[in-house]
C-alpha cells in the first residue's frame, strides 16, 4: 500500500514539475520578448574573454577576469557553436534545476511539499531573479551554481562522490564571482560543525580568521582605480553615483585599502561607519528611484521575503541552528563586502544571495502555515 502511495506521489510530482516548467518557459519567454536577450554592456566582458581564450590568448587566465573564469568557460562551448546567446537556454535549465534544489531542501527540512512548492515558485517567477536569466551577465549562472552548491552541502552525505561534487561546485562558485569565496567559507565551517562536531566558539573564531585573511588579501591587491578605487573615495553608495568630488589623493598603488585610508584620513572613521550603514541599507533595497512604478512594484514584492527572513532570529527553529547560522553567515559576509565597497545600481549584488534569502524566508512561511492551521482549527 505504501509503495502504491509513493508511486502516486512521485507521478504527481513529475506532473507538477512538468507543468511548472512549461509555465516557467512562458514567463521567461515573456521577459525575453519585452527586454530581449541581453548581450551588451558588461556582458561583453565575459563573451569577449571567451573569444580570447578560444583564440589562444591565455592572458585572460591571469587578469581582472580571473574571478569570473567559471562563467567564461561556461560560455566557450556556445561561442564555438556559433552563437553565444545559446548559453541563455542553458541558464534557463540551470535556474530551473536550482529551484528544484530549493524545493528539495525545504521538503527535507519541514516534511511539507506545499512549502517546497511555494519556495520553488518564488524562485522561478521572481522578476528580480529571472531578469538576469535572459542576460549574459554572470548573476544567473552564479545564483544557480551557488544554489546547487548549497544543496550539495546540505545533503550531509560523507561519500567520496558527494565530497568531490561539493569540491567541484566550490571551485566553480569561487571562480564565478569575487563574492564566491564568501559562500565557500561558511560552507567549510558548516561541514566541520556537522561532520567533525567543531564547537561553535571555534567556528566563530575560524570564520573571523578566514574572513580577515580573504579581505586583507583582496583589499591590498592592486585594482583598476577608475572602477574600484574611485567609487569608494567619492562616497558612492551605488557605483556611478558619487556624493563627493574626489579631491585627487592618488596612492602609490590603487587598492581598496588605500581608498579606505583616504576616507578615514580625509573625513574620519565616523563617516566611514556612516557610509557602511548606508551601503548595507542600499544592498537590501530592491526598489530604485530611477525605476518605473511597475518595475518597483515587481521587485518590491521581495520585501515580504526580507520580513520572513527575520523569523529565525525571533523564533529559533529547533534542529536547524547550524543550517540557519550557515545562511546568515553568507549574508553577513556579503554585507561586509558591500559595506566596505559599494552597491550595484541594478541590485546585482543582492540578486546573487536570493536563494539564501528564500531559504530563510521558508521558516517564516512555516510559521505562517502553523498559525493559519491553528486559526482554522479554532
Amino acid at each position: 500500500m505504501n509503495q502504491i502511495l509513493l508511486k502516486k506521489t512521485q507521478f504527481s510530482d513529475r506532473k507538477i514539475t512538468f507543468f511548472l516548467f512549461i509555465f516557467y518557459l512562458i514567463f521567461i519567454s515573456s521577459l525575453a520578448k519585452k527586454y530581449g536577450l541581453i548581450d551588451q554592456l558588461e556582458a561583453l566582458k565575459y563573451t569577449l574573454s571567451a573569444k580570447r581564450l578560444i583564440a589562444g590568448d591565455y592572458s585572460v587566465l591571469d587578469s581582472d577576469m580571473t574571478p569570473f573564469l567559471s562563467y567564461i568557460f561556461f560560455l566557450i562551448p556556445f561561442t564555438l557553436a556559433g552563437n553565444v546567446k545559446y548559453a541563455i537556454a542553458a541558464q534557463v535549465l540551470l535556474s530551473f534545476s536550482a529551484a528544484i534544489c530549493l524545493k528539495k531542501i525545504c521538503e527535507k527540512w519541514f516534511a511539507d511539499r506545499r512549502i517546497g512548492f511555494i519556495v520553488q515558485c518564488i524562485f522561478l517567477f521572481n522578476f528580480f531573479i529571472q531578469f538576469w536569466t535572459i542576460s549574459l551577465y554572470v548573476e544567473s549562472f552564479f545564483l544557480s551554481i551557488s544554489t546547487l552548491f548549497i544543496y550539495a552541502v546540505f545533503t550531509r552525505q560523507r561519500s567520496t562522490f558527494n565530497t568531490l561534487v561539493i569540491l567541484g561546485l566550490a571551485l566553480m562558485v569561487t571562480f564565478s564571482r569575487p563574492q564566491g569565496i564568501l559562500f565557500v567559507i561558511p560552507s567549510l565551517l558548516y561541514y566541520l560543525e556537522t561532520h567533525f562536531y567543531l564547537k561553535r566558539k571555534w567556528s566563530h573564531l575560524l570564520l573571523f580568521i578566514l574572513t580577515f585573511l580573504v579581505f586583507t588579501y583582496s583589499f591590498n591587491r592592486e585594482v583598476n582605480c577608475e572602477f574600484v578605487y574611485l567609487p569608494i573615495a567619492d562616497w558612492s553608495i551605488i557605483c556611478g553615483f558619487p556624493q563627493k568630488t574626489y579631491q585627487g589623493f592618488y596612492p602609490e598603488k590603487c587598492t581598496i585599502a588605500a581608498a579606505h585610508q583616504y576616507l578615514i584620513h580625509t573625513y574620519g572613521p565616523l563617516q566611514e561607519f556612516y557610509l557602511f550603514i548606508k551601503k548595507t541599507i542600499s544592498l537590501f533595497t530592491f526598489t530604485r528611484p530611477y525605476y518605473s512604478l511597475g518595475h518597483n512594484i515587481l521587485v518590491g514584492l521581495n520585501y515580504l521575503l526580507l520580513i520572513c527572513c527575520l523569523t529565525p532570529i525571533f523564533k529559533r527553529p529547533s534542529g536547524f541552528s547550524k543550517e540557519v547560522l550557515f545562511l546568515y553567515r553568507i549574508i553577513l559576509l556579503n554585507i561586509c563586502l558591500i559595506g566596505l565597497t559599494y552597491d550595484d545600481w541594478h541590485g546585482r549584488y543582492l540578486s546573487i544571495i536570493m536563494s539564501v534569502l528564500i531559504l530563510l524566508s521558508a521558516f517564516g512561511l512555516l510559521q505562517l502555515k502553523i498559525r493559519l492551521e491553528k486559526t482554522v482549527n479554532i
